[in-house]
């Protein structure tokens, strides 16, 4: 699939046999091709030379080149809020109604 724009990675025997490693050695992917690792990357960005490689220059490079991701934002915790205690309402006084004058 071509997608304009993107860059091909491939994987050449010719490099292998050159530096007489395995293709595990600078990719992701053990067949070779794709991804590279930290080694592959200093291959690539030092004129397909391992001059002066080591594991930590070259972790170190890597790391550097990675995209800087911004910090999760803060998440500030809302005050729990105790709620006021339910009152009772107060009850009505009975009311005792009053007694019927007698008629005459």
């Amino acid at each position: 699939m071509n997608v304009p724009g993107a860059t091909v990675a491939r994987a050449f025997p010719a490099y292998s046999q050159k530096e007489k490693k395995a293709c595990l050695y600078c990719h992701v992917n053990p067949g070779g091709g794709g991804k590279r690792n930290a080694a592959g990357l200093w291959y690539k960005n030092h004129a397909l030379s391992f001059a002066g490689y080591t594991p930590e220059k070259a972790n170190t490079e890597a790391d550097a080149a990675k995209p800087k991701t911004a910090p999760a934002p803060k998440v500030v915790a809302k005050p729990k809020v105790t709620p006021k205690p339910k009152t009772k309402p107060t009850p009505k006084p009975k009311v005792t109604p009053k007694p019927k004058a007698k008629s005459a």
